[in-house]
């Protein structure tokens, strides 16, 4: 029979395995979008942003991102408070909250705890930088596209010879822009919180964790982000 020290080890290599995985194949679907559901998904965003140049359409891009802001708000401040609750905890860990499996010791508790704080750590990270993004898209829906167009950027050098230049601002790829980087980082936020869910199965039972982590990749990576787009089976 295999001792703890080690089945615990081999679940969190295959833990490891499974996130550079995903997260290789979700990637390389944002950066060609043509080659992955999620990527796709970027390429309505851009129509979506496009059509919201439109002066008429102002208000429905407040209210869609007020929407937007308020989820990810939300999001944020769950992950906060669960953060706060973990870091408030006595020694014992998450030992009050979840019991252990009878074969974990204290100290393999702790590693798990520690990884568990690192996931929502990030995906309270992912969900600022969404947020922050989401509102500075906000900001700039309210600004007419000759307005921006009409500013210049003086003084930027050339690397290769060093010469100066103007440079006007292109107004639909800004914003095209910056509300793809909200929607992206949201994305890692969420599934930051899919795996942090795994690692709650791992305080149960590490042979549980273990199927849980490989059926949540399996998921995402062939029904969810990362498979060829069709017409039948759009993620949207």
């Amino acid at each position: 029979m295999i001792d703890p020290e080690t089945i615990n080890l081999i679940a969190f290599i295959i833990f490891c395995i499974c996130i550079c995985l995903y997260t290789v194949k979700l990637i390389y679907g944002i950066k060609k979008p043509i080659t992955a559901k999620r990527g796709v998904l970027n390429i309505f965003y851009g129509l979506w942003v496009k059509r919201m140049m439109d002066p008429e359409e102002t208000l429905l891009a407040v209210q869609t991102m007020r929407n937007l802001i308020m989820a990810t708000t939300f999001l944020s401040s769950s992950m906060l408070l669960l953060l706060g609750l973990l870091i408030s905890l006595p020694d014992t860990g998450m030992n009050g909250l979840v019991p252990l499996a009878p074969t974990s010791t204290e100290i393999i508790a702790q590693y798990k705890l520690i990884i568990f704080v690192a996931v929502i750590v990030f995906s309270i990270i992912m969900f600022l930088l969404s947020l922050r993004q989401m509102v500075r898209f906000s900001i700039l829906i309210g600004i007419p596209c000759e307005s921006l167009e009409s500013i210049s950027l003086d003084n930027i050098k050339i690397k290769k010879n060093e010469n100066k230049r103007q440079c006007s601002i292109d107004a639909e790829y800004l914003r095209k822009d910056i509300f793809l980087r909200a929607m992206n980082r949201f994305t890692f936020g969420m599934r930051a919180v899919f795996y942090g869910i795994t690692i709650i199965l791992w305080f149960l039972n590490v042979y549980v964790f273990i199927v849980g982590t490989i059926c949540l990749t399996l998921f995402l990576i062939v029904y969810q982000d990362a498979t060829p787009p069709s017409i039948e089976h759009l993620t949207i």
